[in-house]
């Protein structure tokens, strides 16, 4: 039998009358025993209008699935709820960087995710303007010698040696080599 899913509902017995319930019935439950045609029509009528409203024609069958790509997991059959999550780990590498591509963050001040360009966000680690601060530095030699300055405000300071007076100064690998003739006068920083 198909449902009427536009228009008044209808039921009928022999054309008795559709008898609506009062507010105080409805309260208090139908009785047991016997029931009126009209009651029963009204029943019927209001199942009915239960039944059209559903639409059950828009109901997504359990075998449909939702398929994930991307390095998104948790797919599957609609038979089960689903999940879905990034996994940032099957995500191919980036090989080709430019500053146009777009980073996913979370915004908190506006409590939803965002996109970012690969140049906001390199701009936004370093310096006090920039919203980073660079706090230290190493060596990456193996020698004693340490070249690093300093850190003022977002910026590292380095100092220089610089040749000449029978100095001479060599880069081997990640080593800074100096040596010098003679003690002639003070070794001093440029």
């Amino acid at each position: 039998m198909a449902f009427p899913t536009d228009g008044p509902t209808w039921a009928s017995d022999d054309g008795a009358a559709i008898d609506v319930p009062s507010s105080a019935e409805i309260a208090r439950g139908f009785d047991c025993g016997l029931v009126t045609p009209g009651r029963f029509n009204y029943i019927i009528q209001a199942l009915q209008a239960a039944v059209a409203a559903l639409s059950a024609g828009n109901f997504v069958s359990q075998l449909r699935s939702i398929a994930t790509t991307e390095g998104i997991k948790g797919g599957g059959t609609l038979e089960n709820d689903l999940t879905l999550s990034l996994a940032i780990n099957d995500l191919q590498a980036e090989t080709s960087i430019a500053n146009d591509d777009l980073i996913a963050i979370y915004d908190a001040s506006a409590g939803a995710h965002r996109s970012m360009t690969r140049s906001d966000f390199v701009q936004g680690l370093g310096g006090d303007t920039g919203g980073g601060l660079i706090i230290g530095a190493d060596n990456i030699g193996t020698g004693t010698g340490e070249f690093f300055s300093g850190v003022d405000g977002g910026n590292l300071e380095f100092r220089t040696l610089e040749a000449g007076s029978g100095l001479n100064v060599v880069i081997a690998g990640d080593n800074v080599v100096v040596s010098f003739a003679d003690m002639g006068s003070a070794l001093t920083f440029a």
